[in-house]
């Protein structure tokens, strides 16, 4: 009689501790279309089990307060359409909507304060999202790869964060967190901005052309892995780390110049760069790091400087085209450089030895035609040098007559860069008629297309040739 009355008593104390209307499944409980879990008197929703369409995550479930929706909840819930998420929930785990590929509309409540990494990862349908006031953590890659993603806005009255143009930045701007992954073309940084977050761009496939500000001195990991329709990348003079995947897969950058601030080189920065054909490395760069420009099958020349002590393993692996290295160091100097393993891409190039980089330096204004011979590479420099790489004869015009040279250089059908030299100084042309980017750009392969009529005359459709024969009016 004691051991029935003992299991009476112990089943009325669980009845006491649980609802009645909560069934046990391996020790989470489910109400209606939600798995949950129960801590310190509130509810974790663990995983939707319902059938998709529009839902709403409720304030309260069986009576405990929801506040968290676990890590995964939702993955790849492809039924899902909508979602709104309640006042009471305060923490938005990692991957909780993560691929859910139909989801199209997401409504945050104001209530909630963390979104942490990659919540709403993959949401191919996603366009717009719209952070309340009350969220203070936004973590790493929340939105990333969200094909079709153009705005982030955030409350003006958010203490944490803002948003510009459609991209999150932190309150006080000085840091750009998230670029919508479905915006388009070029984008410049606005200035200011002095720090890039870690895949801060990472799979921003529609992004075509980045230009830093010279406020910038710190990018994140991964900040632009995967942005396949890259090709070129302004980056700024104060930038003293090129970052660990900065460029990962980036199979379409054609160019980038490598700041002269820059002293290292982390791990994979331009891994499966495949349209890198050459790259510069500055003087002060002391290491590059493992698969730094590994699997970067068109990359044929490089510029290294004796500053490097360091070339880890794999750096230069798999980069079958490398055929020519150019160093500014002695042949005692690059013996005395540490070459890790797997890089033998580096070691059976050709090394030149005491390589020099030369300058052009026009006397006065007049000076319309420089010929430098002898320089086999053809490397982008940063807006501003007065250094140039090229085994080319080329001829400068006054293009618009206020006796000053101009250099109009080719990339390819539609896209040409427009600049004047004054002494030793680059500058960029006026806007007017012309797609220019900040680099300096030098292709021997596809030669300098240059128009001596002014500048009113000059049609972009008219420049479509490749060489300077290819225009009569103006051209000796």
């Amino acid at each position: 009689m004691k051991k029935i009355l003992a299991s009476l008593l112990a089943l009325v104390m669980l009845l006491c501790v649980f609802p009645l209307g909560a069934v046990s499944v391996s020790a989470d409980y489910v109400s209606g279309d939600f798995v949950y879990t129960i801590s310190n008197g509130k509810a974790t929703i663990t995983k939707y089990v319902g059938s998709g369409g529009s839902v709403s995550v409720p304030n309260k479930l069986d009576g405990y307060s929801v506040t968290t929706i676990a890590q995964w909840a939702f993955w790849n819930c492809e039924a899902l359409t909508s979602i709104t998420i309640s006042s009471s929930v305060q923490t938005i785990s990692s991957g909780a909507f993560a691929a859910c590929g139909n989801l199209s509309s997401v409504t945050i409540s104001n209530g909630v304060t963390s979104i942490l990494e990659s919540a709403f990862a993959h949401c191919d349908n996603l366009s717009t999202v719209y952070i309340p006031a009350s969220v203070s953590v936004i973590e790493t890659a929340v939105f990333n790869d969200c094909d079709k993603l153009s705005t982030i806005q955030v409350a003006a009255d958010n203490q944490t964060y803002s948003s510009r143009s459609g991209v999150l930045f932190s309150k006080d701007g000085d840091v750009l967190l998230q670029y919508p992954s479905g915006k388009n073309g070029e984008y410049s940084i606005p200035d200011g901005v002095i720090a890039i977050g870690d895949k801060a761009f990472s799979s921003a496939y529609g992004l075509t052309s980045i230009i830093f500000p010279d406020s910038v001195t710190n990018v994140g990991d991964s900040a632009f892995e995967q942005c396949t329709s890259l090709t070129t990348a302004r980056l700024s003079k104060n930038l003293h780390i090129i970052s660990n995947y900065m460029f990962y897969d980036c199979a379409n950058l054609i160019s980038v110049a490598i700041p002269k601030s820059v002293v290292s080189i982390g791990e994979s920065a331009f891994w499966g760069c495949d349209s890198l054909t050459n790259i510069n490395i500055p003087d002060r760069v002391t290491s590059i790091g493992t698969f730094a420009f590994a699997c970067s099958d068109k990359l044929s020349s490089i510029i290294l400087p004796q500053s490097v002590t360091k070339i880890d393993a794999k750096a230069f692996f798999m980069c079958p085209s490398l055929a020519n290295v150019y160093y500014t160091g002695s042949e005692k100097q690059w013996e005395s450089i540490y070459i890790g393993s797997e890089n033998d891409s580096l070691i059976n190039a050709t090394i030149h030895y005491n390589y020099q980089a030369y300058t052009l330096n026009f006397a006065c204004a007049n000076a319309y035609k420089a010929t430098l011979q002898n320089h086999p590479v053809s490397t982008p420099h940063t807006y501003g040098s007065q250094t140039i790489y090229i085994d080319t004869e080329y001829t400068l015009y006054d293009i618009d007559k206020d006796n000053t040279p101009e250099l109009i250089v080719k990339e390819d059908s539609t896209k040409y860069y427009v600049y004047t030299f004054d002494g030793i100084t680059t500058h960029l042309c006026r806007q007017t008629r012309w797609n220019y980017a900040n680099c300096l750009y030098a292709y021997p392969t596809n030669g300098l297309v240059v128009y001596g009529g002014g500048q009113g005359n000059l049609q972009t459709d008219q420049l479509q040739g490749s060489f300077l024969t290819d225009f009569g009016e103006g051209v000796e």
